[in-house]
């Protein structure tokens, strides 16, 4: 079953983190018009056409925004669905991995560099988002990781309480 996309007020929350990150002097004129069709739409959040949407028309596996960052206008805020859908996190996307230049190629070293660049600022933004409770798929990884050591560790001491000595 799939759940309903994040709320708009966390949305707002992981939209402001990104921008204070990928924006320390403030944001590009392309950013700024996104946001302003996103506080001024009317109509149902999820249907504003500044999303692009991924998924069957009953229900998006995904939802983007082409932010940008200082730097690099493609990089792309994006909630996603976990793949059985139960629920749906926040990804910095660097969309700068399409793209390959070969060893020889005379731009090589700026793209590699412009490359590290948006990954290390992904990287920092999500860091951001997990320490402002707004939820990644590194968040949801833990917690996943926590509740089967968790049902583990039970396992283990049911056995061992019926199997003394061991």
């Amino acid at each position: 079953m799939w759940s309903a996309p994040p709320q708009p007020l966390l949305v707002g929350k992981a939209i402001e983190l990104y921008m204070e990150l990928a924006y320390p002097q403030g944001p590009s004129s392309s950013a700024k018009a996104i946001m302003q069709k996103l506080e001024s739409w009317a109509g149902d959040f999820w249907a504003n056409p500044v999303f692009i949407r991924s998924g069957s028309a009953e229900q998006a596996q995904a939802y983007s925004l082409r932010l940008g960052n200082s730097h690099y206008p493609h990089m792309k805020l994006r909630i996603e669905a976990l793949p059985d859908g139960t629920h749906y996190f926040f990804r910095a996307d660097a969309h700068d991995t399409h793209i390959t230049l070969s060893h020889d190629h005379p731009e090589y070293g700026a793209w590699r560099q412009l490359c590290r660049e948006n990954h290390d600022l992904a990287a920092q933004i999500e860091s951001q988002w997990q320490h402002a409770d707004v939820p990644t798929f590194v968040g949801y990884m833990d917690e996943d990781l926590a509740q089967r050591r968790h049902r583990h560790e039970g396992e283990h001491y049911v056995q061992a309480a019926h199997h003394p000595g061991r």
